[in-house]
């Protein structure tokens, strides 16, 4: 069974805005790692881009199966994370091959 990959891509206009986010993303996640396991992720991984003039943080979320996903972006989406922080978000789902 393929596993999946939510990628998720949040880009900021300061470094101060991504540093908070970031704090609050680690708190956050911290709420709800154990329910995301026990739905079937595999791993979270982030990382962060500083170049300059665009600050850039990625979090990958790697599922065991679709099923899994789904369970696991149900609860990432039902949470309450940092919506009045400005960022632009995109998200991408990518499913294993071979």
């Amino acid at each position: 069974m393929p596993k999946y990959l939510e990628i998720f891509t949040h880009k900021f206009s300061n470094v101060e805005d991504m540093h908070e986010h970031l704090r609050r993303d680690t708190q956050n996640f911290a709420k709800i790692e154990k329910r995301l396991r026990l739905s079937g992720m595999v791993s979270a991984t982030q990382y962060v881009s500083e170049r300059s003039g665009e600050y850039k943080h990625v979090g990958q979320l790697l599922c065991e199966s679709k099923e899994a996903h789904d369970a696991c972006m149900a609860i990432m989406n039902s949470h309450d994370w940092d919506a009045e922080i400005p960022k632009q978000t995109s998200f991408e789902t990518l499913k294993q091959y071979a």
